[in-house]
């Protein structure tokens, strides 16, 4: 079996092509409502891509990286985060459903890890919806661990990042 490639790529929510293609494929992603609730828990189903933008990236665009994962020229991933008092947030964290368990989910997650060790942080931080077993398993997995700050519905885990 001829292993495919794939490409990481930056894209920013201020550049008009990047939201163009990027609100297709979301719209796509997020057509399931479970789906949508447990990536963005705080928006209402449908997704409403100017809304998720306004909510989500507008008021740290300028702190916030995002990253695509293309497979084939096909966009198969999304995380972004924002670094703030050395601390990374990872948010949007999604594989198209097609694709996981194939290990993209880790490549995405490893290529933020190492910005966020080019940005000083000592910590990664990510939060989602109790629901989402799945995360779970798979943040464990990648060595983050409950933080005690934990809220209702809600899953906050950390990660110490080695220097």
């Amino acid at each position: 079996m001829v292993e495919q490639e794939y490409t990481l790529e930056e894209i920013s929510y201020l550049q008009k092509e990047d939201c163009r293609i990027m609100e297709a494929v979301l719209s796509k992603w997020f057509s399931n409502p479970k789906v949508f609730n447990f990536i963005s828990p705080n928006q209402r189903y449908p997704f409403n891509f100017r809304k998720w933008l306004a909510t989500s990236y507008l008021p740290y665009i300028e702190e916030v990286k995002t990253i695509i994962l293309k497979r084939n020229n096909l966009i198969i991933g999304h995380v972004s985060i924002r670094v703030e008092n050395r601390v990374g947030y990872v948010f949007h964290h999604f594989v198209d459903t097609k694709f996981r368990r194939k290990g993209f989910g880790k490549i995405l997650l490893e290529e933020i890890e190492s910005f966020s060790l080019r940005s000083n942080a000592k910590f990664l931080k990510v939060k989602f919806n109790e629901k989402n077993k799945a995360a779970k398993g798979f943040y464990y997995q990648c060595n983050f661990t409950i933080n005690s700050e934990s809220s209702s519905n809600f899953i906050k885990m950390i990660k110490k990042i080695n220097i």
